[in-house]
């Protein structure tokens, strides 16, 4: 299946060039929507016509009717139509449509799915008479790279470690995301914004600290941890808060890991320290704290937390708050 990436998309049409049909999904709906936003922004009212996914259904006769009329004063129409479920009749009209699309008219689906169903005929044909994009969820590292250049265009600097405190406790998504940068860059007061201002720009209560978690898993403080857990669990969508406790959870681990690997190398603390980015005043007590540990049980710890991932994507009956729970339980055992 013929597939653009969104920036070859994005070049394509800002070049002119467009295929009879196209096909956009992904997770990542803040891209998509501004790909949507283009074809909005630069086709007349004329040639342009776009159907919801819950009028879609009810108008399949009018898509139809729009994809076969000629432009009016333009080289081109547009037809936006956001997929519907179970949208058979519409498919079937689709598929009949694309065996011989009109030159000049640009049918555009788009959908929330994470991906194209390969199965799904009309995929095919749209792959044929044109071209799939799927927008993927940022990668983190991603995310961070996007978040500081953002940031940096807005006349703020930040450390590296800001930003990916900033994406580990908003997410990846682009749209979160750069809502969270623009409400920061006012925050901030100077033309440096900290470690501080990151977690008071996120509006964090005094027991929500980011960076209690982290500092609660590394001392192995069952009951601190699944007090703090309890409330932090059921401050937002519980199965978001799960995965975010998540990411805080493995972070430490492998912090603690890498630095039980380095401590065994034989490489001073002040070096441990400079490798880790380890903070002064949020990374108090680090040492100490390692000291609790052996390297064994970090590996194992390290497994649970990979395990207990597999198995909150995998089977989605589970309750992700009773899994975080097993697991801090199972971290902070003696």
């Amino acid at each position: 299946m013929p597939e653009l990436s969104p920036s070859q998309l994005s070049q394509e049409w800002k070049s002119g060039v467009y295929r009879p049909a196209y096909y956009l999904c992904g997770e990542e709906s803040f891209s998509r929507k501004a790909a949507l936003s283009f074809i909005k922004k630069n086709a007349d009212s004329f040639n342009f016509r776009e159907f919801s996914k819950a009028t879609a259904l009810a108008k399949t006769s009018e898509i139809i009717s729009e994809l076969l009329s000629l432009p009016v004063f333009s080289e081109r129409r547009f037809v936006i139509v956001e997929i519907p479920d179970a949208g058979a009749a519409l498919k079937k009209a689709l598929l009949e449509y694309l065996k011989s699309p009109l030159v000049s008219s640009v049918l555009i689906l788009h959908s929330d799915e994470p991906k194209p169903d390969l199965r799904d005929s009309l995929f095919h044909e749209i792959s044929r008479q044109g071209a799939v994009c799927v927008f993927p969820k940022l990668k983190e590292n991603e995310a961070v790279s996007q978040a500081l250049k953002l940031i940096n265009k807005n006349g703020k600097n930040i450390s590296r470690e800001a930003c990916e405190l900033l994406v580990r406790e908003v997410g990846a998504d682009w749209g979160l995301l750069s809502q969270e940068i623009e409400k920061l860059c006012l925050f901030a007061e100077g033309p440096e914004v900290s470690l501080k201002e990151v977690s008071l720009s996120l509006g964090y209560r005094k027991e929500s600290d980011p960076f209690l978690l982290p500092r609660l898993i590394e001392k192995r403080d069952k009951k601190a941890v699944l007090t703090h857990l309890y409330f932090f669990l059921n401050e937002g969508k519980t199965q978001d808060q799960a995965f975010r406790a998540l990411s805080q959870i493995s972070a430490v681990i492998v912090k603690q890991l890498k630095a039980k690997v380095m401590l065994a190398s034989g490489l001073q603390k002040s070096m441990i320290e400079k490798n880790l980015r380890l903070h002064p005043y949020w990374d108090k007590g680090f040492f100490e704290n390692l000291a609790s540990v052996n390297e064994e049980k970090l590996k194992k710890n390290l497994m649970s937390c990979l395990e207990t991932e597999m198995k909150l994507k995998s089977q989605s009956w589970l309750s992700p708050q009773v899994e975080i729970e097993i697991l801090a339980s199972e971290l902070c055992k003696n």
